[in-house]
């Protein structure tokens, strides 16, 4: 095969660990000779040109150490990307030259300008546009989160637009096909957006959580039957009382991304027979810089444990964490306290991934998905990437962040 790239390429990697994504990223250039060599030794080897990234919360897990060193630092930035297939290997059988491809990245790389990487992390979409970057880390987060296990957390109505796509989802008895309502936290950020819509696609009230009166006017815009501006609220139990404003008959359904206190809060509007979904906490911080210099000086290459990273208790004081005061309060409501977290969990779960990307798109062409996207601070160039990171957790996205790789 004849591929022509220019001599040299960039690509953020984390090259020490600190809570301060901006202090353990940096920007590497490096030939992009070892790529095709890649390209010729890997038969299972796809060679895309990334033109747009997106980060997410956990890229602080790893710039903090949370997650491991992989095989040693440094190593390559970012889940996702969104680019063009420039090249196959001989042996990959799904995808071409020219493909507009998704990607999401276990391996990582996704803060690069270029990248071979394998069938298991491209998924086709219509075009290499900044909407369809939300369809994979945030999208595939939310689908599965809600939807998983068949007629686990939230059920699909028999009348609703998702119906056809998610069969096994739909009650068998009449009587459990009713509405439920669904409260979404972080509902304006990259996740909660489409977390939003597909309750909603669903056949279910949708009550939005976000910071700030412009986030409430957007998840009115998005069709959220109520929409609370937690900054109102400044205590967890300011925050209960209004959701108990907004649906005086409980809610069924928490989607958790917050964790901490305001977990806690929430678990107690669930109505008998409901469901916490824990999708994160970044409430409850990332660790701190000490935390990081033992990380990074542990010769250990191993990843905590995702049970240890969801369920983290004060080991010093002995006090229990919000997480199990959580389970608690739903096991006295006869609820559950369930949780998704986006693993690379082997050839059924690309399957998975696959099939529910394929419905994303599905209704995106249907129009009833949108992909709501924040380009607003026109981040362009991997050196703007830690600033995009910084911009989330600040919460000032409304959407998926958009980070153009080059000019």
């Amino acid at each position: 095969m004849s591929v022509t790239l220019p001599e040299t390429y960039k690509r953020l990697v984390i090259a020490r660990f600190s809570p301060s994504f901006a202090k353990a990223a940096d920007v590497q250039v490096l030939p992009t000779a070892p790529l095709l060599e890649d390209l010729k030794k890997r038969p299972d080897a796809i060679l895309v040109k990334i033109t747009y990234t997106s980060p997410r919360a956990s890229d602080r897990n790893d710039s903090n150490g949370n997650y491991g060193k992989f095989a040693g630092l440094p190593f390559p930035a970012g889940y996702e990307g969104v680019g063009e297939v420039i090249a196959v290997a001989p042996g990959v059988k799904d995808f071409k030259a020219g493909d507009a491809v998704g990607l999401l990245l276990f391996s990582r790389g996704g803060a690069s300008e270029y990248l071979v990487t394998t069938e298991d992390e491209c998924y086709h979409i219509p075009s290499a546009t900044p909407p369809f970057l939300t369809f994979f880390n945030a999208g595939l987060t939310a689908i599965q989160g809600l939807f998983l296990p068949a007629g686990g957390h939230l059920s699909v109505l028999p009348d609703s637009p998702l119906a056809k796509y998610i069969p096994e989802n739909v009650p068998s008895d009449p009587a459990q096909a009713k509405p439920k309502t669904v409260l979404i936290t972080a509902a304006a950020g990259g996740v909660g957006v489409m977390a939003s819509q597909f309750a909603r696609l669903a056949g279910h009230k949708v009550i939005g959580v976000a910071g700030g009166p412009a986030k409430v006017e957007f998840l009115l815009e998005l069709k959220c039957a109520k929409a609370i501006n937690y900054k109102e609220y400044p205590t967890p139990e300011a925050l209960k009382a209004a959701i108990l404003e907004a649906s005086p008959e409980g809610v069924d359904v928490v989607w958790d991304t917050i964790g901490g206190e305001t977990a806690v809060a929430m678990a107690q509007t669930v109505n008998k027979g409901g469901r916490q979904v824990v999708i994160g906490k970044i409430s409850e911080g990332y660790g701190s810089e000490e935390d990081a210099q033992k990380k990074e000086a542990s010769e250990s290459l191993g990843a905590r444990s995702i049970a240890a990273l969801l369920n983290a208790t004060n080991t010093a004081t002995g006090e229990k964490s919000p997480r199990e005061r959580v389970r608690e309060i739903l096991a006295v409501r006869g609820g559950e306290l369930g949780g998704f977290l986006m693993t690379n969990d082997g050839e059924d779960g690309r399957k998975r991934q696959v099939r529910f990307a394929a419905i994303e798109v599905g209704l995106w062409e249907s129009g009833l998905l949108t992909g709501y996207t924040d380009d607003r601070e026109g981040y362009v160039g991997l050196d703007k990437y830690p600033n995009a990171v910084e911009y989330l957790h600040a919460g000032k996205n409304m959407g998926k962040i958009v980070v153009k790789v080059q000019p």
